[in-house]
């Protein structure tokens, strides 16, 4: 297959040392975009639904987005009826559509793969007498958006692309939507793994175990590569239970695009505790600092800057 020209320039610009640019979409409040302007990438545009998640995202992120208009950044957004190209317009992003981005990333909507999310979805069809309610999470609309999220690579063509979600993707009715994602992905040019990562692998105060999935555009000759735990932990019994099931959908239906990260060894460091997390965080004292007049009621601004009681946080 013909090298991609367009992908060819944008490594090329990220190779001279140029920022790499990034979208997020289905963005909530802005965590998965929190670790990649961490990491220096820069945040160019956003999608997200909830006009509260998206307003938060907008304060956290709007200063440092492309655009000439950063109140559009607030905006709350349908991805079902929106394209980037939408999305760049109303911001102020000027220039071709496809020239914009260097790496998309988001996670689709978990609910309709989620077991709680699932039991919820057949309760509220069984309150409204549907006679499929057992099969509510199969028919919810947003098991279809990763097709959303396909689309925006089509009109982007990042050089890379992150998605993630809960571990039951990989058993929606007894089919592995990620395996779905990364043959559609594939058939874009893209070479695409995925795995399961528990996020206290890596020092994360938190047992959250996800899907996470990679994409790398063939002209850049990368293979996609899931980093080794550093963090020790027993995980308790439930997690087991829900990677037997995604085993079972990979044993049945194989997978070329699935990798394992080995369970990390006991020798590594314990896991870190949300003590641990915590406890350099400045106390408040509520009821002093109302009475003080240092304190107001009501909304606070995200920007107000609170010090650390230790000179480095942990």
């Amino acid at each position: 297959m013909p090298a991609d020209p367009l992908i060819r320039r944008k490594l090329a610009r990220i190779r001279s040392g140029s920022s790499i640019r990034y979208m997020d979409l289905f963005a909530g409040c802005g965590g998965i975009s929190l670790g990649f302007a961490t990491a220096e990438y820069k945040p160019i545009a956003s999608v997200e639904l909830d006009p509260h998640a998206a307003r938060s995202h907008g304060i956290n992120f709007a200063h440092q987005s492309a655009g000439e208009n950063h109140e559009a950044h607030y905006a709350a957004r349908d991805i079902t009826s929106t394209d980037a190209a939408d999305v760049f317009k109303s911001v102020g992003i000027r220039g071709a559509v496809d020239d914009q981005v260097d790496v998309l990333v988001g996670g689709p909507p978990c609910q309709a793969f989620a077991r709680v999310g699932r039991a919820k979805l057949r309760e509220q069809a069984r309150v409204r007498g549907d006679v499929t309610a057992e099969y509510a999470f199969v028919v919810d609309g947003r098991v279809s958006l990763w097709r959303r999220y396909v689309s925006y690579i089509r009109e982007l063509r990042p050089v890379a692309l992150l998605m993630e979600n809960v571990p039951d993707i990989l058993n929606h009715a007894g089919k592995n939507i990620a395996e779905l994602v990364a043959s559609n992905l594939e058939m874009e040019g893209y070479v695409v793994r995925y795995t399961l990562m528990n996020a206290s692998w890596y020092g994360v105060p938190q047992t959250r175990e996800r899907m996470i999935l990679v994409g790398i555009h063939r002209d850049a000759n990368i293979e996609p590569v899931f980093p080794v735990p550093t963090h020790h932990i027993i995980l308790p019994k439930g997690y087991e239970g829900t990677r037997n099931a995604a085993r079972r959908v990979l044993l049945d239906e194989g997978s070329e695009h699935h990798r394992t990260v080995a369970d990390p060894h006991y020798s590594l460091l314990p896991a870190t505790t949300a003590a641990n997390a915590l406890a350099d965080l400045p106390p408040i004292f509520a009821r002093e600092e109302l009475k003080a007049g240092r304190l107001r009621r009501g909304e606070k601004s995200p920007r107000e800057p609170i010090s650390y009681t230790s000179g480095k946080p942990s």
